[in-house]
């Protein structure tokens, strides 16, 4: 797991897509509820470009995946 500032998370997201590596988002609306129907609801509302991420996962092939978050250290 790599540690990423809060605030550089979209932009992570968006240099990974346009990589073509896979994202699993985890946007703050998330750690919200247990219910993912409400979550569903409320996520939906919002504009990609304005979710506000706890986490993103990322997955592809390693060197792609490494140019991508290559600078950040592990998370301890």
């Amino acid at each position: 797991m790599l540690a990423a500032p809060a605030s550089e998370l979209g932009a992570l997201r968006a240099k990974a897509l346009a990589r073509d590596i896979d994202v699993v988002d985890f946007p703050v609306q998330g750690q919200e509820t247990t219910d993912y129907a409400a979550f569903g609801e409320v996520v939906g509302t919002i504009e990609t470009d304005a979710l506000r991420y706890v986490g993103i996962g990322v997955f592809g092939p390693r060197r792609a995946v490494g140019k991508v978050v290559g600078r950040y250290g592990l998370l301890k």
